[in-house]
């Protein structure tokens, strides 16, 4: 039989009951629980409890409970299936998030709308963390651990909202934990002194540069890409800049050989120009993905990688995507690796790559700008 109860964290009378499979299902009625509306509140969760047991279509149980709700307070109730939900979640995320996070929350709630199939057209009450657990699992027999994560992730994120207005009484994203790294997917490594020379030759104009950039700063593509003349200070021999993945400021000494290189370019002629403008402009349109294509494009011109096909290969998504040994990525790799081999400290390391480590963090080590151009230093010279 149908009950209430009141949600620590809402104003309103919750109504539970069992669906015919008897698994408990809870959901607010949007009547304010106070003991003069607990009898309006039980006619919502007796409604609630009756469509469920006779099987009515999500419209069916949607308009019946919002006739009640409007008989009893005035107003009807806000219910929604899944589909109609991410729709709506979509609608609110353009007012606050960028043309490429729009895309990235799109992405990931179509595609679990087609994992769902019919059943995204149910009340998204009935979405359970059981259902939302073996996506993740399915999701991870095609894409790679990290892929999966943020895919999940976008659906917390929906969940959460939902929560926040009522639709749902339970954080049931809550129970869902980031899956751990499986074996399966080579590592990015870093590249050999002979490969990069070969990239260097290879590469032309404003890849060539990046190339550069990437060996003596190991920044991340996107934050090379979008560098602008203003972040560097040849007068103190340093750069500056704000990392897009981790919103963490970082300076970075000037290493010699990159200073060289950096006297080499042209300017442009407005104070805040990419530094590679060709490449800056591009990421802000299309985003790293275009350029990660290019920069895969020089690797497989060095022999370095397989060039990018996408052309079926009549195997489906059946297995998991396996993630590539070099990217641009590997730049990154390459300059850390260079300066352990030196015998820089890891904890100057994390501070100048600007990797965000929680164990350098919490014993606050913090290494002076002097420290840091000496570790800057220890790159070799490969121009």
């Amino acid at each position: 039989m149908a009950y209430l109860w009141k949600h620590p964290k809402s104003k309103y009378w919750y109504a539970g009951w069992k669906d015919e499979n008897g698994k408990r299902i809870n959901r607010s009625t949007k009547i304010e629980a106070k003991p003069a509306l607990r009898r309006d509140a039980l006619k919502v969760a007796y409604e609630y409890e009756e469509t469920t047991r006779k099987h009515r279509s999500a419209k069916q149980v949607r308009k019946a409970i919002s006739e009640l709700q409007k008989d009893i307070l005035g107003d009807e109730m806000a219910t929604a299936t899944v589909r109609e939900y991410v729709n709506r979640f979509l609608d609110l995320k353009r007012g606050d998030t960028k043309p490429k996070g729009l895309g990235y929350y799109k992405t990931a709630l179509e595609r679990f709308l087609e994992w769902l199939g019919k059943r995204a057209d149910r009340d998204l009450a009935l979405i359970d963390s059981a259902s939302i657990t073996r996506y993740r699992n399915d999701l991870l027999d095609q894409y790679a651990t990290s892929t999966t994560n943020n895919q999940i992730k976008a659906i917390k994120a929906m969940i959460t909202r939902a929560v926040s207005e009522g639709m749902i009484s339970d954080n049931i994203g809550d129970s869902i934990k980031p899956t751990k790294k499986q074996g399966g997917a080579s590592e990015r490594r870093a590249f050999t002194m002979e490969e990069l020379r070969a990239l260097l030759k290879t590469a032309t104009n404003e890849w060539r540069s990046m190339i550069i950039f990437g060996l003596y700063t190991g920044q991340r593509l996107g934050d090379l890409a979008s560098l602008k003349w203003t972040a560097i200070d040849l007068q103190n021999n340093e750069i500056r800049l704000l990392t897009r993945k981790t919103a963490q400021p970082i300076l970075l000494p000037i290493a010699e050989p990159l200073r060289d290189h950096i006297l080499t370019l042209e300017a442009g002629e407005e104070t805040d120009a990419y530094v590679h403008p060709i490449l800056g402009n591009r990421y802000a349109s299309q985003g790293s993905g275009n350029l990660s294509n290019q920069f895969v494009g020089i690797l497989a011109s060095c022999g370095l990688r397989e060039p990018i096909s996408h052309k079926g290969t009549g195997k489906g998504r059946s297995g998991r995507r396996v993630g590539p040994s070099l990217s641009f990525h590997s730049l990154r790799a390459t300059a850390v690796t260079l300066m352990h081999e030196a015998g820089v400290p890891a904890s100057m390391v994390e501070q100048w790559v600007g990797h965000n480590s929680k164990e350098v963090n919490r014993r606050y080590v913090k290494h002076g700008r002097e420290a840091l151009a000496q570790a800057t230093s220890k790159l070799p010279n490969i121009l």
